[in-house]
């Protein structure tokens, strides 16, 4: 099996036994820093080999506490998966980048934007995980103001 921008189980398997232990060390209030710098040497590994896919980048930007690195990690990933046609990636991309406009930057017009993107991706490729991102997306925007034309 391989992810759906091509890298091998046997290769992301590392990846996701480092986030896993980044997640556990995290949920123990645990410094988590060395755990997340393996994941980043990890991460440069399959960069080498596979290039820069998008389940690398956004894998990278899930860890990455520089707002304005999050930002370009996240849009290239995109960009990444749309040329390659990978609709998974592209869906949960999407996702992230609506939750980071929100969340991170409080900039309701981007997320809208990211939003629709995201609701357009889940026709390519339905999850139920991410439709339920979509549904509480949907919910937070309640209440606030529309964006302007600016």
């Amino acid at each position: 099996m391989v992810t759906s921008d091509g890298i091998s189980d046997a290769d992301w398997n590392i990846v996701r036994q480092c986030t896993e232990g980044i997640v556990q060390a995290s949920s123990l209030g645990a410094d988590d820093s060395l755990l997340i710098s393996n994941l980043f040497s990890e991460l440069r590994k399959l960069e080498a080999v596979y290039g820069r896919l998008p389940s690398i980048l956004a894998t990278e930007a899930d860890f990455t506490e520089d707002i304005c690195r999050e930002q370009s990690l996240l849009k290239e990933a995109y960009a990444s998966a749309y040329e390659l046609s990978d609709y998974k990636n592209m869906t949960y991309v999407s996702a992230s980048l609506a939750e980071f406009y929100i969340e991170r930057m409080q900039n309701l017009k981007k997320a809208v934007f990211w939003q629709e993107a995201l609701s357009g991706n889940l026709c390519n490729y339905s999850d139920e995980y991410v439709e339920e991102v979509l549904k509480d997306l949907n919910i937070s925007n309640r209440g606030q103001s529309k964006p302007t034309p600016e």
